[in-house]
């Protein structure tokens, strides 16, 4: 799994560009450099998101009454991993998730802030699927999959 890394006190990150896609034919958005300051503890909001994260376990099959699979603890493990990255961004402290689970078992967080929105589920090898929504520009919206926090972080830190 990719991980933020950061030399010192600072880590790269990306930051979606107006056009989304890098081609017609590719469904990859397009990132450009920018850096992000990272925070010597976790945001608040870390401790509870990771309790909620780790009780997902307790699922049990059918959990939904429409057939859901329990949530993998693959999947728990890898969302733990990113909730703490996350966590140690700058820009994040008023951020916190709302955390569930998918049908499909895997960990479901979500955020919306105002006009924004982003939803990712992160499956048992750690890829993170995420949907972007923009209100304002529907343009902006985008759909894909990364095994990378960049992004992620990115659509979050933007908001204001």
């Amino acid at each position: 799994m990719n991980t933020l890394t950061c030399p010192g006190n600072t880590a790269s990150a990306f930051t979606p560009v107006a056009e989304n896609y890098s081609s017609a034919a590719e469904d990859t958005p397009v990132f450009t450099p920018v850096v992000m300051s990272l925070l010597r503890t976790p945001c608040i909001w870390v401790s509870a998101a990771l309790i909620k994260i780790n009780r997902l376990g307790e699922l049990e099959s059918n959990w939904d009454s429409y057939g859901a699979v329990p949530v993998y603890q693959q999947s728990i493990k890898y969302a733990s991993i990113i909730t703490n990255q996350l966590g140690h961004l700058a820009g994040m402290e008023n951020r916190s998730p709302t955390i569930g689970a998918s049908p499909a078992g895997m960990v479901a967080m979500s955020w919306d802030v105002g006009q924004w929105s982003l939803d990712i589920e992160i499956d048992v090898s750690g890829i993170i699927h995420f949907v972007y929504l923009d209100t304002r520009d529907e343009s902006n919206d985008v759909e894909g999959l990364t095994r990378d926090i960049s992004p992620i972080a990115a659509y979050l830190t933007q908001w204001s």
